[in-house]
């Protein structure tokens, strides 16, 4: 891993924005709003790719980053 003086993790910690008409699945053309319907965007793996601050810090941790160098920036969705 290349050091830097500090890391920035940008994100909203809430997981994807609400889908539009537009997003589809580039697999089969599935519609995203339909898609996604039919899972909760709290029940852990799912495509909506949510995953709280803490959760994320651990995952960062894990990956070996240096705890002293982090920030995390947390964005309006």
């Amino acid at each position: 891993m290349i050091q830097a003086e500090v890391y920035f993790f940008f994100d909203t910690y809430e997981g994807m924005s609400d889908p539009t008409d537009n997003d589809v699945s580039g697999v089969d053309n599935n519609s995203a709003i339909e898609m996604l319907d039919k899972v909760e965007r709290l029940n852990g793996d799912n495509v909506w790719c949510y995953s709280p601050i803490d959760e994320v810090k651990n995952n960062v941790m894990k990956a070996g980053y240096p705890a002293d160098k982090n920030t995390f920036c947390k964005r309006q969705s």
